[in-house]
């Protein structure tokens, strides 16, 4: 089997490891990779106690923007809660742990893109055939961290909404 045939798959897998690396990172390493995005309007919102105009979710940590522009991230974990509520504090809503934790998928789905990628180097036939399978589950892994990333934009939409007077406007990210 000629090695000309390999060359795109061994692109794919690399510009699939990098993208996949840069979204494991993400908040609060690098602002503009999150994966849910809400703005409240007029800083009518409390985020954690504080007022806030948007905060972000990330893979490993919420980051809120006050109304100074100053960005505040909480400490940095596998599976945070967050907690909105209007600045009268008679409506509130909870993001709880259990719908941040899955985002932990995205660095699994990654270091399994970087053993497919790593595979793809051989020429040994049967290697070749396990690097097939590998980027198989790498790509199921990344489909699934997808679907929790869709699962939490869904929640948090449907949470956010339910706060009085906080105008929330939730958005996918590019994380997402």
């Amino acid at each position: 089997m000629s090695r000309v045939f390999c060359i795109p798959g061994i692109l794919f897998l690399l510009c699939a490891f990098v993208l996949s690396f840069l979204v494991s990172i993400s908040l609060p390493f690098l602002p503009a990779l999150d994966i849910a995005r809400v703005h409240f309007r007029d800083g009518n919102a409390l985020v954690d106690g504080r007022t806030v105009t948007e905060t972000r979710f990330g893979i490993w940590a919420p980051c809120s923007y006050e109304t100074d522009g100053s960005r505040i991230c909480e400490g940095s974990g596998h599976g945070y809660h967050v907690s909105i509520s209007n600045t009268d504090k008679d409506s509130s809503t909870n993001i709880g742990s259990g719908w941040t934790r899955g985002l932990a998928v995205h660095p699994v789905a990654t270091a399994v893109t970087f053993i497919a990628f790593l595979l793809s180097f051989s020429t040994h036939v049967s290697v070749t055939l396990i690097s097939s399978l590998v980027s198989f589950l790498a790509a199921l892994l990344t489909f699934i961290a997808f679907i929790i990333d869709i699962a939490l934009f869904a929640f948090v939409h449907h949470e956010a909404g339910n706060v009085n007077d906080v105008g929330a406007n939730v958005n996918t990210a590019p994380g997402t």
